[in-house]
């Protein structure tokens, strides 16, 4: 008796583990239209994002490019003020260069006054000498016998020599005059020298300045393209993201509608479903059943299709693999051999203790495309086929769906 009650207890208690291994066995995957609307929904997301980097960047960007044209603008007007201020100084140069022509010719005419009055002052100086020195010799000789020839001689002697020494100091306050005339040259020369090399230096710092300018100038258009170029890439990133959110929402909703139809589609095959192999024999119906030893309770959610072993399994209906393997993991390992497709709109079947899988995960399959065949993987009661039919991880019962 301990014996047969210690036996009662190790099966309720395998018969439980068997019943929550099946129970852990929910959807593992999402139906196919599901999964690519939740997958439209992420790319709209990670899209709507992009497009706010982008468009934050466009703002950004163009506030940079909008500083460069002002800063570009501003340069340019900076410039133009060299440029005319560097032109008033070249002409302020070319006349200090013209004054400085004329006044070395006038020097030089000047120099040639002043030879001139040095040669006539020496003459002049000369005939004063000698004009004296016959006064002084006629002074010595005997007076001539008539008193007024005598005095009409001495006035006349008197008379020449005084023209002479007037000629003379006209002569000296010539050659002073141009003396003065010269040293005014050049005091002028020295003048218009020093202007026009303040003038010159002054324009080399012009140059200078121009020429950094123009260096910042140069700088300051290839950052302005840079931003130009980067701000019609934004915006073109921008569109292009507009274009492609637009593109993902029609098709989001084309795929909503499709999975409408679908499940639509499936559920108007209710009862009308292909059987999944050649046998129709049905060994363990869906639903609640009693263990014939132990009386506990365990609810089957699929069909047992007592078939041959290597008998041709078929899908009942359009869709796509979204499990096709024999899973280790505990809930799932009881299958054996396993395929899941996902019709749309939440619904799925099931095929468990294959043989052989003769499909890929993530294929596309019509109805009544063979995907494996029977046998017993996993199995304890010989070779079938385990059916299920479920709508958003809910079984069903396949018998309500098959053809009688």
């Amino acid at each position: 008796m301990v014996y047969g009650l210690r036996f009662t207890v190790y099966g309720l208690l395998f018969i439980l583990l068997f019943t929550v291994h099946c129970s852990l066995f929910t959807v593992s995957a999402f139906a196919l239209y599901e999964e690519k609307i939740k997958e439209y929904d992420k790319k709209i997301q990670e899209k709507e994002r992009e497009k706010t980097k982008a468009k934050k960047e466009l703002t950004t960007e163009k506030k940079k490019l909008e500083k460069k044209r002002i800063q570009e603008r501003n340069l340019r007007i900076k410039l133009d003020k060299i440029k005319k201020h560097l032109e008033v100084k070249k002409k302020e140069i070319i006349i200090y260069d013209e004054n400085l022509k004329k006044t070395k010719k006038k020097l030089e005419k000047k120099e040639e006054n002043l030879g001139e009055a040095t040669e006539n002052l020496r003459t002049s100086q000369g005939t004063l000498g000698e004009r004296l020195i016959i006064i002084y010799k006629r002074k010595s000789l005997p007076y001539p016998h008539n008193f007024s020839q005598k005095i009409l001689q001495k006035k006349s002697m008197n008379i020449t020599a005084s023209c002479d020494a007037d000629e003379l100091v006209r002569d000296e306050e010539k050659k002073k005059g141009i003396e003065r005339e010269k040293k005014s040259l050049e005091e002028k020369r020295t003048r218009i020298t020093t202007y026009k090399e303040t003038a010159l230096k002054r324009k080399g710092e012009i140059e200078k300045n121009k020429r950094v300018k123009e260096t910042l100038l140069t700088k300051t258009e290839k950052e302005r393209i840079a931003y130009q170029k980067r701000v019609r890439k934004l915006k073109k990133a921008s569109k292009e993201l507009e274009a492609l959110i637009r593109n993902l929402e029609v098709k989001k909703k084309e795929t909503i509608e499709q999975a409408r139809l679908a499940s639509l589609a499936f559920r108007q095959k209710k009862r009308r479903l292909p059987w999944p192999t050649i046998s129709h024999q049905v060994t363990k119906t869906y639903g609640k059943h009693q263990h014939p030893q132990y009386k506990t309770y365990t609810f089957h959610k699929g069909i047992d299709i007592k078939a041959p072993q290597g008998a041709e399994v078929w899908a009942v209906s359009k869709g796509s693999i979204v499990f096709a393997q024999w899973s280790q993991k505990p809930g799932l390992r009881e299958y054996g051999k396993m395929v899941m497709i996902a019709h749309g709109g939440g619904y799925y079947t099931l095929y468990a203790h294959l043989d052989s899988i003769l499909v890929k995960e993530n294929q596309e399959v019509e109805g009544g495309k063979l995907i494996g065949k029977v046998g017993q993987t996993a199995s304890k009661k010989g070779s079938y086929l385990y059916f299920e039919i479920r709508k958003d991880g809910a079984p069903l019962n396949p018998l309500h769906w098959l053809r009688k």
